[in-house]
């Protein structure tokens, strides 16, 4: 609702109370989290997962598949860390943040002949 990195725990539980009320979506069916303009922090992470969130969907990974250091990743869990966003999220990879059982399912950037020049996320906003 605010649109911050870090939203407050509050804001995130009021939306999924609002959901189930507005929407009628079972609160046991609201499972993932995408955060505003994919602007999210190692603190949202940690909350969505200690919240019950099973994935998030904030990531993105911009490094085409053909290129070393490529970031672009299937979805994978935490256990070992993040492998997305390592450049501009604070305190990210090097195998942090560790959230045991909880899924990162990133965003891919598209390409067309310009290769890295050319990037477009699958957001309209970004």
């Amino acid at each position: 609702m605010t649109h911050v990195g870090t939203p407050p725990e509050d804001e995130v539980t009021g939306n999924l109370i609002a959901l189930n009320q507005l929407a009628g979506i079972p609160l046991k069916s609201i499972i993932g989290f995408r955060a505003p303009y994919l602007n999210y922090s190692v603190d949202t992470l940690k909350m969505l997962a200690s919240l019950g969130f099973t994935y998030d969907s904030s990531a993105s990974a911009a490094t085409p598949v053909t290129e070393d250091d490529t970031d672009a990743f299937w979805p994978y869990s935490l256990d070992y860390g993040m492998a997305n966003d390592c450049l501009t999220v604070e305190g990210m990879c090097k195998g942090e943040p560790k959230l045991p059982g909880f899924w990162e399912i990133p965003m891919y950037a598209m390409f067309d002949n310009r290769g890295v020049d050319g990037v477009h996320l699958m957001d309209p906003w970004l």
